[in-house]
Order: structure tokens, then C-alpha cells, then sequence
């Protein structure tokens, strides 16, 4: 009976989030851990071209931390993601 209600922790794991509009993208990196979803940082890349992104993201100035900006925005992009996300 112990075995059955025992539940494997899962691991966390991070993705990304691109949204492209007018040749600017907004990166979003993003955690998801204990079947919720969190934002960690975002920033603005100015080219559509994601292996570029993806592959040189971590090299650049990312801007403030998403916990440090106003909180209002916080919730703004955390609502963006979850219309777009559908």
C-alpha cells in the first residue's frame, strides 16, 4: 500500500519562450517545477532568427532580473504567456 501512494518527485526543467513580433523577439526563460510555471528573466533580441537566440542568449546583458521589475509587469508578461499559451 506504501508503494502505491508514493509519487516520484519530478525534476525541474527550464525552457525557453520565444515571442516574435515587428523583428523583435522577447525571450523568455522560464522554469517549471512541481507542475508550476515561472518566469525567470526576460529579454528583448533584436533578430527573428532563434538558433541565434537560443545558441547566444547567455552571453549577453539580459537586463534586471524578472523578480526585480515592477510588479505589474511581472504579471503582464506572466499573462501574455498563459493567452499564448492557450
Amino acid at each position: 500500500s506504501g508503494e502505491e501512494d508514493y509519487v516520484e518527485p519530478s525534476m525541474p526543467l527550464r525552457f525557453t519562450v520565444l515571442a516574435t513580433k515587428a523583428g523583435h523577439t522577447l525571450v523568455f526563460s522560464c522554469l517549471s517545477e512541481e507542475g508550476a510555471s515561472s518566469i525567470q528573466s526576460v529579454a528583448l533580441a533584436t533578430t527573428e532568427d532563434e538558433t541565434t537566440i537560443l545558441n547566444n542568449g547567455a552571453e549577453k546583458y539580459q537586463g534586471p532580473e524578472f523578480l526585480e521589475l515592477a510588479q505589474d509587469l511581472q504579471e503582464s508578461f506572466s499573462s501574455f504567456l498563459e493567452s499564448e499559451d492557450g
